[in-house]
């Protein structure tokens, strides 16, 4: 049997539950996207920006390795947004895989300074700022 107070709450917990609804709607459909697209243009604005004179060192349709201290095995979304990120800032320089390039961009966000790593048969040809240089290597 129904109660009078249980009568009552049903309209509540409907209206409750629209309401939820509408806001949850709001956010994935209009507040996200928009959000996410800031974000992601933003770095990509800000890597073209600091890899100004890039073609210059490895020409206008060069190529380039990418080494960074995110672990693609462990961290593998990160590693590749941030390397569709670059090759998007960088088109049409086009990122190969490292055991084929001359030219190495190094992106070190969490670890030492660029001037500080050690890729094999490399040295430092320009650093950009803090977390962001190319290196040049003997390639056989």
């Amino acid at each position: 049997m129904i109660n009078k107070s249980q009568l009552l709450s049903l309209p509540w917990i409907i209206m409750l539950a629209l309401l939820n609804m509408t806001n949850l709607n709001t956010i994935l459909y209009y507040e996200y996207p928009k959000i996410n697209s800031v974000l992601k243009y933003n770095r990509i604005d800000e890597f073209r920006e600091h890899l100004q004179g890039l073609q210059d060192i490895v020409g206008i349709r060069g190529t380039v390795g990418y080494v960074s201290d995110i672990d693609p095995h462990k961290e593998g979304v990160d590693f590749h947004k941030q390397v569709s990120q670059l090759q998007y800032a960088i088109a049409p320089i086009r990122i190969i895989p490292l055991e084929k390039s001359r030219f190495v961009i190094g992106i070190f966000n969490r670890s030492s300074a660029p001037e500080n790593v050690l890729i094999p048969d490399s040295k430092l040809v320009k650093k950009f700022n803090d977390s962001l240089a190319v290196y040049v290597r003997e390639v056989n």
